[in-house]
């Protein structure tokens, strides 16, 4: 019954009104590099759509003759009129002016696209105040509903309800397990370097798969094929970055390359000197960098490759030296990927894309310990990694004027170790005791092939319909993965959508990591036969209104998504320096999830004043055999109300602000309900019910004043100061559990209990940067 419904569908979509679709791309004025997210509309502003990473459009329009506009962030408008004997497949000019009003408004796109996808203009991302000034993009995607951070001060992202590791996070197409620094304070994206980002939250498309909550789509620019060489160079309060963009071969080939540095080492410094004269004391160092590029070429007449590279890497140590004894425990994480992309128009009405690449994350944790006197050395090494090679191809062909068809095969295998453990002991320089236990090395194969079919219906009915099949292998386990989509968008009129869709995920890999640790210490794990594969299935209706007399934009939404096979850690068990190989003994599989909540967003444009507003209700919870009883209990990143409000005003030519106003319901939290002492004088604590306990509500306001100049043609300079945090609210970054003897002062006690003790880290931080563009 399934195919002939089909077919009916096309036969429908085919017996309706003629429609025309135009086609092209969107260029800079030498004709060489194409530009992401250009507005392209009707004059009358009636319906419009963005520019994709390829600078590729396609309009809808009910027929010729029309006028056509496009738009873009630094350059001049321009408008054409096609004829009916006009070709409707366009390559489309644009000419750069120079603009430095900092407030940016949000682009017009096709009214059902506006749901289920955040689409905000990078260079608004760019201004939303952060800790210590840094500008970060993944940061500032939470001002968007149904998007939270994982803690505070964190640039990790959870969405509806879900864990950040069911984030698929694509950098130019590659897939990235862990790029972040700080311990997850700020991206390790440089902001110069990205073209667009866009979050799709459900209703996605049928290409992507692999986690089960989002995927964060990041696109770097591309640097001019001809010209000049531009260049950025931003001084910070914690880093300074670099980007640079040009021709590697006139009107062929182009570069960017983007990196950054942090000088916390040299903050670090005078007391790690102090102790090393001293032989004693404690020291802490610190040293991040990051490093991304791409090159761009022509292949051929009408091929593109873009060639992309990425690197990040962290490194964390602390250092405490006694008369007896000297430790020192170091981490270093950062991920490598490198890729390829081929974009290739086989005719007028049909592309080909190809995609190879490969993306690892390791992280390694060192403790040493020494004892002077009887020169005694202990070393512990644990090692995890994760890689994943890739490579897909897909088809667009646009059928008919009514009928678009999307298809592909991919192929992924996925190398892990999720813990490598080496441990030696030496007396008097000499090995006493090694000791190497090694996890299970997985080796997985999943291939997948999907559909989309997009089915104009009428001009006010839109179907998307298809879905991806894989088939996961991992040392004898398999299973067969099915993921069927489904969506409807009703446009009532051209400033009105409404949008139902159902969508399934899988993610056939697990994710572990204690409640309690901020350290990125990810251990990957492949679904197996006591893991299954994980799964989710999210139900979504969305409402968009555009009030364009008023320049007022309403989007509301409400979901509801199950998670399936989900797993944790057994309580006590530790990532760290543990030498059990057996993952069986150490989690709990067969986990639960739900989520559900209501969307808010709104967004008001005045002359020099743009205003938005979101607000998420939202629930989350989890249940796991033997834990809590077998009940549900509220996630750790359950969070009920969510309120956030920016403005962005212009107040002079060179000057504007920047506020941002956030609120949350404090986070479920684990908290002891009694405490006894071992006879060794170590602390037991008893935990009745998982996240049982709420931390205090969460709230602050932020604030930047940017002065930007043009200094001269080519050269321009911004300052940026402001505060974050502005009224010192102490907001709680983790907490701490202690216990005290009771009676209070009595020795010995008759008995113990437990307190906890809130922890704030980032209390008003004032950031000042300065940029310059030459």
């Amino acid at each position: 019954m399934k195919y002939p419904l089909f077919i009916s569908f096309l036969l429908i979509c085919f017996s309706l009104k003629s429609q025309t679709i135009i086609t092209g791309y969107v260029l800079d004025e030498t004709g060489d590099n194409t530009l992401i997210g250009v507005v392209v509309q009707d004059c009358n502003k009636t319906f419009g759509t963005v520019t994709d990473e390829f600078g590729y459009f396609k309009l809808i329009v009910d027929s010729l003759p029309v006028c056509i506009k496009f738009s873009y962030i630094g350059y001049e408008a321009k408008s054409i009129t096609l004829k009916t004997s006009d070709k409707t497949n366009l390559n489309i000019k644009l000419k750069g002016i120079v603009l430095n009003e900092v407030t940016i408004k949000s682009t017009q796109k096709n009214p059902d696209e506006q749901i289920n996808v955040t689409n905000i203009a990078v260079e608004k991302l760019k201004v939303i105040p952060s800790i210590a000034g840094e500008p970060d993009l993944m940061k500032a995607l939470a001002i968007a509903p149904g998007i939270s951070l994982a803690q505070e001060g964190s640039s990790v992202l959870v969405v509806r309800g879900g864990n950040p590791e069911q984030n698929l996070i694509l950098f130019d197409g590659i897939p990235l397990f862990n790029p972040n620094h700080l311990f997850g304070f700020f991206s390790a994206f440089n902001p110069s370097a990205i073209g667009n980002i866009k979050v799709y939250k459900g209703d996605f498309p049928a290409e992507y798969g692999g986690r089960l909550s989002s995927v964060i789509d990041i696109t770097t620019k591309e640097g001019p094929k001809k010209g000049y060489v531009n260049n950025e160079f931003t001084i910070g309060t914690l880093s300074s970055n670099v980007y640079s963009e040009g021709p590697l071969s006139k009107n062929k080939a182009s570069y960017a390359i983007g990196g950054r540095i942090s000088y916390l080492g040299l903050i670090l410094l005078p007391q790690q000197l102090i102790v090393k004269s001293n032989e004693s004391g404690t020291y802490t160092n610190y040293w991040l960098y990051d490093v991304n590029a791409n090159v761009n070429t022509n292949v051929g007449e009408k091929g593109k490759l873009k060639l992309s590279f990425f690197f990040n890497n962290d490194y964390f140590s602390q250092f405490d030296e006694t008369n007896d004894d000297v430790s020192e425990i170091t981490f270093k994480w950062g991920n490598t990927a490198a890729g390829a992309l081929y974009r290739l128009p086989l005719n007028d009405t049909t592309f080909l894309t190809a995609k190879l690449n490969y993306s690892g994350f390791r992280f390694i944790a060192n403790l040493e310990n020494k004892n002077k006197v009887d020169d005694l050395n202990d070393v512990y090494t644990d090692k995890s990694t994760i890689g994943n090679l890739n490579a897909s191809v897909g088809f667009d062909r646009q059928i008919s004027k009514r009928y678009i068809l999307s298809y592909g095969l991919s192929n992924d295998i996925t190398f892990i170790k999720p813990n490598k453990l080496h441990f030696v002991s030496k007396i008097n320089g000499n090995i006493e005791n090694e000791l190497d236990t090694f996890s299970n090395k997985f080796m997985c194969l999943v291939p997948w092939a999907y559909i989309d079919n997009e089915l104009f219906l009428t001009r006010k009915l839109k179907m998307h319909i298809g879905g991806r099949a894989g088939y996961f292998y991992n040392d004898g386990y398999s299973e067969f993965l099915l993921e069927p989509r489904i969506s409807l968008s009703i446009i009532p009129n051209d400033f009105t959508a409404w949008n139902f869709a159902v969508t399934t995920m899988s993610q056939p890999f697990h994710y572990l990591s204690l409640n309690s640790s901020t350290l990125p210490n990810e251990i990957w794990l492949p679904a197996t036969e006591s893991a299954p594969v994980e799964s989710a299935s999210q139900m979504s209706i969305g409402w968009f209104k555009n009030f364009h007399k008023a320049d007022l934009k309403v989007t509301a939404e409400v979901y509801y998504k199950n998670m399936h096979n989900l797993v944790s850690f057994v309580p006590g068990q530790s990532s760290l320096f543990n030498a059990s190989s057996d993952w069986t003994e150490r989690i709990i599989p067969f986990g639960l999830g739900q989520a559900y909540g209501a969307e808010l967003f709104v967004e008001k444009d005045f002359k020099y004043l743009n205003l938005t507003l979101e607000y998420t209700y939202g629930s989350s919870k989890r249940r796991f055999g033997g834990l809590n009883n077998g009940n549900y209990f509220p996630s750790k990143y359950d969070i009920t109300h969510d309120f956030g409000i920016t403005a962005g005003l212009v107040l002079t030519d060179k000057w504007s602000l920047q506020t941002l106003f956030v609120y949350q319901t404090g986070r479920p939290a684990t908290l002891p309900s009694a405490v006894f002492i071992d006879p060794s004088g170590f602390p037991s604590y008893i935990f009745d019910e998982i996240n049982g306990n709420r931390l205090p509500d969460y709230h602050r306001l932020d604030f930047s004043f940017i002065r930007e100049k043009q200094i001269s043609a080519y050269k321009f300079s911004k300052w940026t100061f402001g505060v974050y945090n502005v009224y010192a609210r102490n907001n709680p970054m983790y907490l701490e559990i202690s216990y005290t003897g009771l009676p209070i002062n009595t020795y010995p006690p008759i008995g113990y209990e437990s307190y906890v003790t809130q922890q704030t880290v980032f209390k008003f931080v004032p950031f000042l940067s300065y940029s310059l563009k030459f």
